[in-house]
């Protein structure tokens, strides 16, 4: 087939499963991999801070949380705006690797203080006071 020079040729072949799923649906060109944006870039800042500070208390908690959320609005991106389905794939997989490290982190810590029940009003327990006000004059009952 004689091309004049200048003419761009398109050859059209069947589709791979490579070509399915790395192919751009916006530039035609083969994606794996993409500039990082905002999201990761701040997931990566706080990793890499909680890696060479290694701080302790507020500070980490606050580092973890900012990674978790930060990590979770990328990948929640990629799965609904991916290029191809292989950025799909990855945001939906680390979505769901953050759910499970969410999930045994719950575990690993507990029940939460504010979880355990109150005080019984039982008889038999430790003595409880009340206190009562009318017009002016407090009585307080104590049980044995």
């Amino acid at each position: 087939m004689d091309v004049p020079p200048g003419t761009e040729v398109v050859v059209v072949a069947p589709a791979t499963t490579v070509d399915r799923l790395f192919r751009s649906r916006r530039s035609g060109r083969i994606t794996v991999v993409q500039r990082p944006n905002a999201p990761l870039l701040c997931f990566l800042g706080a990793v890499a801070v909680r890696r060479t500070v290694r701080p302790t208390g507020r500070t980490a908690a606050w580092l973890d949380t900012v990674a978790g959320l930060t990590l979770a609005t990328w990948a929640t991106g990629e799965l609904v705006r991916g290029v191809n389905p292989w950025r799909r794939i990855l945001g939906g997989s680390a979505l769901a690797v953050g759910a499970v490290a969410v999930v045994v982190a719950g575990r690993r810590s507990g029940p939460s203080p504010s979880a355990q029940p109150p005080p019984s009003d039982d008889v038999n327990s430790e003595p409880s006071r009340r206190t009562s006000c009318s017009a002016g004059s407090v009585v307080t009952d104590a049980h044995p």
